[in-house]
C-alpha cells in the first residue's frame, strides 16, 4: 500500500469506530486487551489519535495528555473529533515530511499514517469482538500491517533473537502472494520481504488471519507450519507486540 490507500484505509476504519460510537458499551471488558473495557480501548486510541497528530508537527516526542471532554460530549463523541482531527492533519500534510516517530529508519509524517492505520485496525476489531461482531479487514490492509510488525515491532520485542530464530522461517500470506523471510543476523532479528534465502519452515495463513494472529487478536496455533515446525512455534510463542 502506498500513503494515500493507508490514508484512506486510516479513514474507513476511523469511521466504522467513530459510526458505531453509540452502540459502545464503556464497561464491556475487551477480552483481547486484558484488564480492560471498552471506554480504556477508545480512550486510549482516541488520545493516541492526537498525540500522532502532535507527533507530526515537530521533532521532539509529544506528550500524551489525558482525556478532555466538554460538557455532555459523549465517549463516542469525543473519539469522534479526535479522529477528525489526525485525519485533517494527515491529509493537508506532505508524508515525507519530517518528524519525530520511534522508527529510526523512518522520521517522516507517512510513518504516522501507517502506525496509525493499524493501531486503529486492531483497536477496531478488538472493539468489534468484544460486541461480538466481527471488524471487516481487507487482505490489502492486513498485509500492510503484516510487513509493518515484522520491521517495526518484532525486531525490538524478541530479546534473544537466537533463541527465538534458531533457524531462518518464511511467513507466507496464502491470499496476497506475499512472503518475509525472517532470521537472525548478527544479534538482530532481520524481515526480508520476497523469496530470499532458504528457510527450514514456513508459517502461513491468509493475511488477515496472519496479521490478527501475530498480534495476538487470534490463536497462533490455527496458522499452518509448514516443514520444521520447532522454529516456527518458538518463534509463535515469542510476544511479537506491545
Amino acid at each position: 500500500m502506498d500513503a494515500a490507500q493507508r490514508l484512506e484505509a486510516l479513514r474507513a476504519v476511523i469511521a466504522a469506530i467513530a459510526g458505531n460510537g453509540p452502540n459502545l458499551s464503556p464497561d464491556v471488558p475487551v477480552e483481547t486487551c486484558p484488564g480492560w473495557t471498552v471506554e480504556d480501548v477508545v480512550d486510549h486510541l482516541g488520545r493516541v489519535h492526537l498525540w500522532a497528530r502532535q507527533a507530526t508537527l515537530g521533532t521532539t516526542r509529544p506528550h500524551l495528555g489525558p482525556r478532555e471532554m466538554s460538557d455532555g460530549q459523549t465517549l463516542g463523541e469525543w473519539y469522534a473529533a479526535c479522529g477528525k482531527q489526525l485525519l485533517e492533519r494527515l491529509s493537508g500534510a506532505d508524508v515525507t515530511e519530517e518528524c519525530w516517530t520511534f522508527d529510526r529508519q523512518d522520521r517522516t509524517v507517512g510513518f504516522w499514517v501507517r502506525r496509525q492505520l493499524h493501531e486503529s485496525t486492531i483497536h477496531w476489531a478488538d472493539l468489534a469482538h468484544a460486541h461480538g461482531v466481527e471488524a471487516e479487514i481487507t487482505p490489502e490492509v492486513a498485509d500492510d500491517g503484516i510487513d509493518e510488525l515484522l520491521h517495526l515491532f518484532v525486531p525490538n520485542r524478541i530479546s534473544d533473537p537466537a533463541r527465538a530464530l534458531p533457524l531462518p522461517l518464511a511467513i507466507r500470506a496464502t491470499d496476497t502472494g506475499s512472503v518475509w523471510c525472517v532470521q537472525e543476523d548478527d544479534g538482530q532479528v532481520v524481515a526480508t520481504r520476497g523469496e530470499e534465502g532458504e528457510v527450514v519452515g514456513e508459517i502461513r495463513s491468509g493475511a488477515v488471519e496472519l496479521y490478527l494472529a501475530l498480534w495476538g487478536r487470534a490463536p497462533r496455533s490455527s496458522l499452518l507450519v509448514v516443514g520444521e515446525g520447532a522454529p516456527a512455534r518458538a518463534f509463535l510463542a515469542e510476544q511479537l507486540v506491545p
